[in-house]
This record gives C-alpha cells, structure tokens and sequence, in this order.
C-alpha cells in the first residue's frame, strides 16, 4: 500500500481551498500517510483524494513510500521472534 509524505507547501488554487485539503496537507506534511488514512480524515471520496494527490505528484511537491503487505498471517507481529526475545533476555539475566 502507498503512503504518501509532503515534500514542501504548495500555493492552492481555488478549487482546493477547502479545509480537507488543508487537513491532507498537515497530515502529509508530519509523516507519510495512506489513502485510506487520507479519506477518512479529510471526509473527501477517494476520487477527489486521488485528484489532489495528482496535483501534489504532477508539481514535484509529493514523496510516495511503498509498504508492502504483512508477511504473516499474524500481520506485523511475529509471534516466534517475540517468544525468542523473550526467553533470550530472560536467560542473559
């Protein structure tokens, strides 16, 4: 899923001079941020959340992360990893 991350402020133009869009501009500018995350946020249809992040994309002004789907079924946790980290810093004590 791609996360999305302001490069720099832009000059709006009138068709985004809406809170929503400021919104989406303050989350993106603090850390990267999903379309979904973006959506749910800023209450615009992912059509229009995908038209401004063109806009940002289309003037240089947008950064794009790439993340990848869990490997597990257990999605970021890892329930192996854990009982090693566990039970190795219970027994270096």
């Amino acid at each position: 899923m791609k996360h999305y991350k302001l490069q720099a402020w832009p000059e709006l133009g009138a068709p985004f001079h809406r809170t929503a869009h400021r919104r989406m501009l303050h989350r993106m500018s603090q850390r990267y941020v999903s379309l979904p995350r973006l959506m749910q946020e800023s209450g615009l249809a992912r059509a229009e959340v995908l038209q401004f992040l063109e806009t940002l994309q289309g003037r240089g002004l947008l950064l794009e992360h790439d993340i990848g789907a869990p490997d597990s079924r257990f999605g970021g946790f890892s329930p192996l990893a854990w009982l090693r980290r566990t039970f190795l810093t219970e027994a270096a004590r």
